[in-house]
């Protein structure tokens, strides 16, 4: 979780959960997202610069920068397999963007523009991208769950009415809340 102290700025935290115990992993961190079970990514910014995504590994200690994006990012999703990230991005004319960036190649692809995007995510096996427009959207265009696989055409949207989809762990359903 992010907690935000007044005094102390944005804290990222972890909380094992069967033991209770938590402790700090970094200062500055927003969009916290899981890469695999033992490492954590987040975004921070450089004072004036680049969007900056992170990973730290919870057994070892070891942190590293991931990527680096122009602009602010909105939301990020992370698949360990490629391994590749999806983010939303604030362009700089206040529309936003859904870019998919392959870590291994550089390689990035613009999978959507110009509308609301939220709670990206990746199915289990990476091959199918997820999203909702916001909870609160003031354009039904926005709306929805929506469904692409990278490279392979248009998005569609797959429920006019929900928002936050989770897979199932093997990966043959989407969960979302209406």
């Amino acid at each position: 979780s992010v907690l935000s102290w007044a005094g102390r700025g944005d804290v990222l935290r972890v909380t094992e959960l069967s033991s209770g115990a938590a402790r700090s992993l970094a200062r500055g961190a927003l969009l916290p997202a899981w890469l695999d079970e033992r490492q954590l990514a987040w975004v921070t910014y450089e004072e004036g610069g680049p969007a900056l995504v992170r990973v730290k590994a919870l057994d070892t200690g070891a942190e590293h920068e991931l990527a680096r994006f122009e602009g602010r990012l909105l939301a990020l999703a992370l698949h360990a397999a490629g391994p590749r990230l999806a983010v939303v991005v604030a362009a700089a004319d206040g529309s936003q963007e859904l870019r998919l960036r392959d870590l291994a190649t550089g390689a990035e692809e613009q999978l959507a523009r110009g509308l609301a995007y939220d709670h990206p995510s990746f199915s289990p096996d990476g091959r199918w991208l997820a999203w909702s427009g916001p909870l609160l959207a003031g354009d039904a265009r926005s709306n929805g769950v929506w469904l692409a696989q990278p490279g392979r055409g248009e998005p569609r949207r797959v429920a006019l009415d929900g928002h936050g989809p989770v897979w199932s762990a093997d990966g043959r359903s989407l969960y979302f809340s209406r």
